[in-house]
């Protein structure tokens, strides 16, 4: 398990097999233990932080999991104009998880592939999310915006 404190933008990158992150697009740290918890420590103020892929992922981890503990968090893969594909080769879908807990999060510009049996983002993501048992829409709301499975 790895722990991210951060605000503004944290990076988020592939460098070879290793994912990495970086609060300044400058010094990148290599996750090596997963899932990875994200800390948003500008939440009070409702201040988004956006987690910014800056490259395509390809992975074969079953447990590439970001889970988020707070709210006002932005995973967004639209660095330089591209669209980032993430390319899960896995047997389980590794991915964002939410807790009731938390809301404004978005989930914006991907591309999901892969082998697996299950890699796909499911296009009824906001409504499931929002429609959870003791997850309050007025509240808690979660977005997915231009991502599509290929």
């Amino acid at each position: 398990m790895t722990t991210i404190n951060a605000s503004g933008i944290l990076y988020i990158r592939q460098d070879g097999s290793d994912i990495q992150y970086s609060p300044n697009n400058s010094s990148w740290t290599t996750i090596s233990s997963w899932p990875v918890y994200i800390n948003n420590t500008s939440y009070t103020t409702n201040t988004i932080l956006t987690v910014l892929y800056t490259t395509n992922i390809t992975t074969n981890l079953t447990n590439f999991e970001f889970n988020i503990n707070n709210p006002y968090i932005t995973f967004d893969g639209s660095y330089n104009g591209a669209v980032c594909t993430l390319e899960i080769n896995a047997s389980i879908f590794p991915g964002i998880f939410i807790t009731n807990s938390n809301h404004t999060i978005t989930i914006k510009n991907f591309i999901v592939s892969g082998t697996g049996t299950m890699y796909s983002i499911s296009p009824d993501f906001a409504t499931d999310i929002n429609s959870s048992p003791g997850f309050d829409p007025a509240i808690n709301f979660c977005s997915l915006e231009n991502c599509v499975n290929k």
